[in-house]
């Protein structure tokens, strides 16, 4: 009586039948119009994250939103409620609660290339981000 192995049968049926989804499906997703939820892809000034369990992109969100705030935070230049503290040895300190810094920002420009400025200017950077902004040219 022989014997048959389902083990090696079982491997040839799988890559059989992962060669005939490829085969069906690859030529309709290359050839689709527009993706399944309705969003056009590389809409300008889209702002998307990358989920950290699945690696997809996602829409904006809350956490998105925090980033934007920090961004203006580092990016103030007013004096608005920082406080002198002099010390002992007479020095002079203030705490700048994270302002007067400066910040690098960077998108995916129209031609698909990362578009990257360095700034000091929350405005800059908020029109940048939304696709207004230009890169600046290093000289």
């Amino acid at each position: 009586m022989k014997r048959i192995n389902f083990t090696r049968n079982r491997s040839r049926i799988a890559v059989a039948t992962a060669s005939l989804v490829l085969a069906v499906a690859l030529p309709w997703a290359l050839t689709a119009d527009e993706p399944a939820d309705g969003i056009a892809p590389g809409t300008a000034a889209m702002r998307v994250s990358i989920d950290p369990e699945t690696g997809e992109l996602v829409h904006a969100t809350a956490t998105d939103k925090a980033a934007d705030l920090q961004l203006q935070q580092m990016l103030r230049r007013d004096d608005d409620g920082l406080v002198e503290v002099i010390h002992p040895d007479g020095s002079a300190s203030i705490d700048l609660e994270g302002r007067f810094m400066s910040a690098s920002v960077a998108r995916i420009g129209e031609d698909g290339e990362l578009e990257t400025i360095c700034t000091t200017d929350s405005h800059q950077a908020q029109e940048f981000l939304s696709g207004q902004g230009t890169t600046l040219e290093v000289k």
